[in-house]
């Protein structure tokens, strides 16, 4: 996506944001969702959080704001209170402000990201039997992630019945 277009998908999501944020009712005994509204709200942060902000920026600081300010936003009776949606609608304001500002930054963070999945991917090569023979090369791609030991996974492998002869 390019920044601009980015910038057009978010814009629908702020004013429909802006609208449930002024639809609310206030009444003697508090302040109020409008009906219907609740719903809505729940579904256009999870499209923005799941799908906008971590396709177009990968991980980023405004879905963490935003996943925050929504988990924090309910009142008691478990419907989101004024301020959340307000808290909300202010990170959504703060990137698209940013974003116009400054329409690089997509392109920097897609290229970042790029980068750090490339640094975490491990290839190691190898064969099934004697450097001269004519056994079959074997290629292992292996990705580095926090919740796998990248290191028990390659021994485990080396570990096994198969030898391999490094290259060099």
């Amino acid at each position: 996506m390019t920044p601009e277009q980015v910038i057009a998908e978010i814009e629908p999501y702020e004013a429909e944001l802006s609208r449930i944020y002024r639809s609310f009712r206030r009444t003697r005994e508090g302040i109020y969702i409008a009906e219907g509204d609740d719903a809505l709200y729940r579904q256009y942060v999870r499209e923005l959080l799941l799908d906008l902000y971590n396709d177009a920026l990968g991980r980023n600081v405004y879905s963490a704001r935003i996943a925050n300010e929504f988990q924090n936003g309910f009142g008691y009776l478990g419907s989101p209170s004024i301020k959340g949606v307000e808290n909300v609608l202010g990170v959504v304001r703060a990137s698209l402000t940013r974003l116009r500002r400054n329409p690089d930054l997509l392109i920097l963070l897609k290229s970042q990201e790029s980068t750090r999945k490339r640094e975490n991917l491990f290839i190691i090569h190898g064969k099934d039997g004697p450097k001269n023979s004519h056994s079959p090369s074997i290629t292992l791609f292996v990705y580095k992630r926090p919740e796998m030991k990248c290191v028990l996974l390659v021994n485990r492998y080396l570990s096994s019945s198969l030898r391999f002869s490094w290259p060099g």
